[in-house]
């Protein structure tokens, strides 16, 4: 199911009992789970409960999903790395999605959009998944266009290609720039390509395709320089995180297909001037380099998601691991 039919019917009152959200775009998981949210407590106090297999028993996830009060009190769960569970309480939770606890809702989220667990392949025969996964370009021209809307802000197309071009890398990243430009707006003004330029310092401020040139080159100097320059302007670390796992991934492509010839097609989602350089790039990396590095960016994702973290010590900790002492 596409995430627009989803909202559409969650913002009617339409809430299922159990959604399994698939994808790795985590601004449209969280966007989705406020909006059940909203929409599921209303007026009553919101009793929500993340429940992740790292962290607690398999025993005590389905515990927690089953228990009920004399109240019936209304309770939402979101459930992180559900293939971790085994087992019994496997079964358990695949009976769970078929014959839900009334007045809970429990929203399971997979990264993976073609995920090949056996337990989210059986939840997907039982419910139809939500699409969470990074949008393309044309997609994230709608959701640009969304933004403003909800700022009530009027633009034009070429108002949203600029914000795209700056902020197109990801649905997070579009939604902070919009929300950065239209806090910048005076009572009555309109918003123009000119004042994005100004708004977003794209005249002096760094801009993320040097930061991932400078990573590409193996510059760690440069990189440290310009990751800490742009986590200042206000760029969220985890906009960062999806474009660095683009880069490592598609490297990772480019070092296997020149071994099989095996062809890749679509929208990749980094400037023109990064994407071009690709192959040099790839070449100044090893399998063990890129591997690591995209091991190193999911821990980073995960602690972004579970716990407080330094945006910056998590970056520059990053940086120095897999550029080492280069440059």
């Amino acid at each position: 199911m596409d995430l627009k039919t989803a909202l559409r019917r969650v913002q009617k009152g339409e809430i299922d009992p159990v959604y399994l959200l698939s994808g790795d775009d985590y601004y449209l998981q969280q966007f989705f789970i406020k909006q059940v949210e909203k929409s599921f407590f209303q007026e009553e106090s919101v009793d929500r409960q993340l429940l992740m297999p790292a962290e607690l028993s398999n025993r005590e996830i389905l515990e927690s999903i089953l228990k009920t009060d004399l109240f019936s009190s209304r309770r939402l769960f979101v459930l992180r790395d559900a293939h971790q569970i085994k087992g019994l309480y496997k079964k358990q939770l695949v009976e769970y999605c078929t014959r839900p606890v009334n007045n809970h809702c429990l929203i399971i989220i997979d990264d993976d959009f073609k995920s090949q667990y056996a337990l989210i392949k059986e939840i997907n025969k039982i419910i139809e998944s939500v699409n969470t996964a990074r949008p393309f370009e044309s997609e994230l021209h709608k959701w640009i266009k969304y933004f403003f809307k909800e700022q009530d802000v009027q633009v034009d197309n070429k108002v949203i290609e600029s914000v795209l071009t700056i902020a197109g890398d990801s649905v997070y990243h579009a939604a902070n720039e919009v929300e950065k430009i239209c806090i910048r707006l005076e009572v009555g003004e309109s918003v123009t390509v000119e004042k994005i330029g100004q708004f977003s310092g794209w005249r002096r401020e760094r801009r993320q395709w040097e930061f991932m040139i400078a990573i590409g080159n193996k510059n760690l100097t440069r990189a440290v320089i310009l990751g800490k320059a742009l986590l200042s302007q206000g760029i969220v670390l985890l906009s960062l995180v999806y474009q660095l796992s683009t880069f490592f991934q598609e490297m990772l492509f480019l070092k296997i297909s020149s071994e099989t010839s095996v062809q890749k097609s679509g929208y990749i989602p980094l400037s023109p001037s990064v994407r071009k350089r690709l192959p040099a790039f790839s070449q100044r990396y090893n399998y063990v380099e890129i591997e690591q590095a995209l091991k190193l960016l999911g821990e980073i994702d995960r602690r972004i998601k579970t716990s407080p973290a330094s945006d910056e010590s998590e970056l520059t900790l990053f940086l120095f691991k897999v550029l080492g002492t280069n440059g």
